[in-house]
Formats: structure tokens, C-alpha cells, sequence
């Protein structure tokens, strides 16, 4: 499976996490991708699912986050929150879209996740017996 960097960070968290006897909801927007990982999960015997998404649009972040409550009964106790772009050009050379484009994966997404997945994580009884608290991971604009 040919992933970028990020991707790998998020792939290798997820199945420790799985290893450790985790359930583990993952997405991708490539559904042959996703469908590969999940099989290669579900062979290792781990307990996942995957939803096709693109992070970049609110109304799929919105459906994932409905489909991962509805999965884990309203509760989450880790959100794997590791998502970004880089359109890699000259700063003279970006474009209005270009530079819409980086802020809304790169910051909009990440943030909305966490304001979706706070009502989920802030029922997590896990969380408060650890003495967790919810962290927003911020990708950089390069």
C-alpha cells in the first residue's frame, strides 16, 4: 500500500491501537484504499470499520462523525486526528484557491473534527478515568 507520510503516522497508530484490543473506525478517500487496509486489519483479527471520506468537505466530516457515534454508541475515546495537504509552489506562484484549499484541510478540517467529536469524547468514561484531555493535533502550512 503506497501511502504519504502522514498517512503512514496514521495507519501505524491505528493498528497498535487495534493490536491493543482497540475498535478502530478509520476513513480514506480512496475506497480501494481503505477497502485493502481494512481486509489486511481484519486478517491480523482486529475489530474495524472504514467510511469513505474526504476530509476536506464539511458534510463529509459531518456523516463520519454520525456514523462514528452511531458506532461506538454516542462515546470515542481517541480521535486520531492527522489530516493535511501541501500544494508544494513558489508563495508568488499560489493561487486564492491554492491558499482556501490549505487553510480548509489544514485547519478547518482539523478543527471542526474536534468541535464534531467533543459532545463523543467528553462522554468517554475511559477519558476521565485516565485523566485524559481531548487534544487538537494542528498540521503546519508549509
Amino acid at each position: 500500500m503506497k501511502m504519504e507520510d502522514a498517512s503512514l503516522v496514521t495507519h501505524a497508530i491505528s493498528e497498535e491501537l487495534a493490536s491493543l484490543g482497540a475498535r478502530i473506525h478509520t476513513c480514506a478517500r480512496d475506497e480501494s484504499q481503505l477497502n485493502q487496509c481494512l481486509q489486511e486489519w481484519k486478517m491480523k483479527g482486529f475489530n474495524v470499520t472504514g467510511s469513505v471520506c474526504n476530509i476536506s468537505s464539511r458534510a463529509d466530516r459531518e456523516k463520519l462523525m454520525e456514523a462514528v457515534s452511531s458506532l461506538f454508541y454516542g462515546t470515542l475515546n481517541i480521535l486520531i486526528n492527522n489530516v493535511g495537504t501541501c500544494v508544494t509552489k513558489r508563495t508568488t506562484e499560489y493561487t486564492a484557491e491554492d491558499f482556501s484549499y490549505q487553510i480548509s484541510t489544514n485547519l478547518e478540517s482539523s478543527y471542526h473534527l474536534c468541535q464534531l467529536a467533543h459532545p463523543s469524547t467528553a462522554q468517554s468514561l475511559w477519558i476521565r478515568e485516565h485523566r485524559f484531555h481531548f487534544l487538537c493535533c494542528w498540521s503546519c502550512i508549509l
